[in-house]
């Protein structure tokens, strides 16, 4: 079906996920407006936690020249991007969207998380896998950003971070990345699954330079569901 709102109107969207993408109602529209202002044609994008492209698709119509790199690593979230991308080919700047089928945490590692055959925001990164079975695991390889961009992957502009409960672990493999690079943060914190890990993120972003401000809450305002928005002291 056609988006019928918001900076993504007009483009094809599956109805396999959330309805509040096609409505253009997912995201506050002055956080959408705040990211997109930080973009420019050669802006270097992370979309971690990329769920099936919203920020992708966003991003590229900013992004031209640069790359937009989309970590998921659900496959049945990575098959309906796919897919969105199929659709909306016409309309992509050929190159820029990268999918990369990976996590991102702290270190190179194989890491657990929770998974369903639908395509949700909950699949999520698990610490304790005690009531979980077997079928209900997925295995995923993930890799720091510091090692990412060690090994050749552009340094980041823009970092979009949406990870269900990795955020802590996706800063700590990040430190020499945003102490060189000062990237702009879109950021999500998950105490709904690990508790205690939006004051964590925030005390390692506040002491690597960064302010942090509070989106307010909009279409997520859940418990433990937090959105914030990160900008280096050096670019107030």
């Amino acid at each position: 079906m056609p988006v019928i709102s918001s900076p993504l109107k007009g483009f094809l969207w599956s109805t396999a996920t959330n309805y509040d993408y096609l409505t253009g109602t997912y995201e506050d529209p002055i956080v959408i407006e705040t990211f997109l202002s930080w973009l420019q044609p050669h802006s270097v994008l992370y979309d971690l936690g990329a769920h099936v492209g919203y920020y992708s698709f966003l991003a590229q119509q900013k992004i031209t020249k640069g790359i937009i790199y989309s970590f998921e690593p659900s496959p049945v979230n990575l098959e309906i991007f796919a897919d969105h991308l199929a659709l909306n080919k016409s309309r992509i700047s050929e190159g820029v969207i990268n999918i990369q089928p990976y996590a991102v945490s702290d270190k190179e590692k194989e890491v657990i998380f929770s998974d369903t055959k639908i395509s949700v925001e909950g699949n999520s990164y698990m610490k304790d896998k005690s009531g979980l079975k077997p079928a209900e695991m997925i295995r995923i390889k993930s890799f720091s950003i510091d090692a990412l961009v060690a090994n050749g992957f552009l340094k980041p502009d823009v970092l979009k971070i949406d990870v269900e409960g990795a955020e802590l672990e996706v800063l700590n493999g990040a430190v020499n990345t945003l102490r060189s690079c000062k990237p702009n943060i879109l950021l999500a914190t998950h105490d709904s699954h690990l508790p205690g890990i939006k004051n964590k993120c925030l005390e390692l972003l506040g002491s690597l330079g960064y302010q942090v401000k509070h989106t307010g809450g909009y279409n997520k305002n859940l418990a433990g569901h937090d959105d914030f928005i990160a900008i280096h002291n050096d670019k107030n």
